[in-house]
């Protein structure tokens, strides 16, 4: 028996030594491969001029170690060439590294992307420590001479793959303060904020916009440019199934918590304990005929629930009810909105947005196999916006591809959904003639006077992108 026992020890005790060895060997390797990675650029191709090959003819990135397979699959550089093809490679640089560090916790919102800093995509903290894109505006002339103005929306309004200069907030700002120069009113500026957040909808910008009341945010406009995220069917953020799965887990951290669950593992997986417990139930008499009507009851719900989620059903109102759903959700949110602003004096804008699935030419895109998942949803997007198109509380753009002037060398979207810079401005110049009177009328406002729930948040400061 001691032979046994010496032998496993000693076998047990050198398996884990030996894996120590061998990661200590392979951190090592990495750290070496990073630092030659991050001193030096990565080697493109050649074309026959002896130039460095960014992209293909076709449009699409060459892979410099530094794309991700959404990049590889979707960019299209063909939309973008006007600018230089280094210029754009960085970019995807940008994109890459931000996406590489994923999103990062934020109470009530759930997520938002991470600060950043890169070569031409910023991602920063506000002045009460919420993160935003990096905006251009002007230097203001005086502190409190400036207007303020918010914009809530989803990736395309945060600007994927394209530079900070060339977000359409970025454009916006830049027009609305040559047209308050050009009226001659040069003691006050614009400043604009893009809180655009990718998988963002209206629900989680409702959301985000009383987070950002509260805690003290006082702008004097909040725009709001939404259609492409419809959201969930339930109503609630993406990735929320994950996020579940890790509140569970910080749970554990608790001894307190822990024990709970110890408790429950122990009850259904020990079976002198399932014993114990089966016989302490045993006591009390249970009515089989409820159980049974419940367990059926529970049935027919769940098959309910499964054909919901899956768009499927016995007839064709399981369909419909999704769409009155997500029709509900736009309505519902910008009255909750409308009134949350009331509160802070605040000035709302409606805006709905192109969707590119509804009608942007596929031939335009540089891979146009799009997922049964996007075709199948472009009926319920086309009727949805059809909706939203009489509503007089919004301030319909959708048509703006057709008043773009589509063609194939005069594109719109830069990977399978972004606006390209030329787009961006196109759209910011659409936006700003809905602004202009209330940004002159906002200055001489009162500004609320309604106090902040909260100090300053607390963010880390942003992971700069390898030089």
């Amino acid at each position: 028996m001691s032979r046994i026992y010496k032998f496993l020890a000693y076998t047990v005790f050198n398996t884990l030594v030996l894996l120590v060895v061998l990661n200590g060997i392979a951190g090592f390797a990495y750290y070496v491969l990073d630092q030659v990675y991050q001193s030096t650029e990565q080697e493109y191709r050649t074309d026959s001029s002896g130039s460095k090959q960014y992209f293909t003819e076709d449009g699409a990135p060459v892979d410099n170690g530094k794309r991700n397979e959404y990049q590889k699959k979707w960019f299209d550089y063909t939309a973008v060439s006007t600018y230089d093809p280094k210029f754009y490679a960085e970019i995807l640089d940008d994109f890459y590294e931000l996406n590489d560090r994923g999103f990062v916790y934020e109470p009530w919102v759930q997520f938002s992307e991470p600060l950043f800093q890169g070569r031409h995509a910023t991602v920063q903290a506000d002045e009460r420590g919420f993160a935003r894109r990096k905006t251009l505006n002007p230097d203001q002339p005086r502190e409190n001479s400036s207007i303020r103005v918010f914009i809530l929306g989803g990736s395309t309004t945060f600007g994927y793959h394209v530079a900070d200069e060339h977000t359409w907030p970025s454009f916006l700002s830049s027009i609305l303060n040559e047209s308050i120069r050009q009226q001659g009113e040069r003691d006050i500026s614009v400043v604009v904020s893009n809180y655009g957040r990718a998988y963002y909808d209206t629900s989680q910008e409702l959301v985000l916009l009383i987070d950002l009341l509260k805690n003290g945010h006082r702008p004097q406009i909040v725009l709001f440019m939404d259609g492409v995220n419809l959201g969930s069917e339930q109503d609630v953020p993406a990735f929320t199934n994950k996020y579940k799965k890790l509140g569970d887990l910080a749970q554990h951290e608790s001894p307190q918590f822990a024990l709970q669950h110890l408790h429950g593992t122990i009850n259904t997986y020990i079976p002198l304990a399932r014993f114990f417990r089966a016989m302490k139930h045993s006591i009390a008499v249970e009515d089989e005929s409820a159980i049974l009507t419940a367990e059926n009851e529970l049935q027919k719900q769940t098959k309910k629930g499964i054909q919901f989620l899956a768009g499927s059903g016995p007839d064709q109102e399981t369909s419909r009810e999704s769409c009155d759903y997500l029709l509900n959700r736009f309505r519902q949110n910008r009255r909750l909105i409308t009134e949350i602003c009331k509160i802070y004096d605040l000035n709302p804008f409606f805006f709905i947005q192109p969707d590119p699935v509804i009608d942007y030419p596929t031939s335009l895109y540089r891979n146009y196999a799009f997922s049964e998942k996007i075709i199948n949803t472009k009926q319920v997007r086309s009727w949805l916006h059809e909706q939203l198109k009489c509503d007089s509380d919004v301030i319909y753009l959708g048509q703006l591809f057709q008043a773009f002037g589509l063609e194939r060398n005069h594109k719109a979207i830069v990977d399978d959904c972004h606006y390209t810079p030329e787009f961006n401005r196109f759209l910011a110049e659409h936006v700003s003639q809905y602004l202009i009177e209330d940004v002159l009328k906002s200055r001489i406002e009162a500004e609320t006077h309604v106090p902040a729930t909260g100090i300053k948040r607390k963010l880390r400061e942003p992971r700069h992108a390898p030089r």
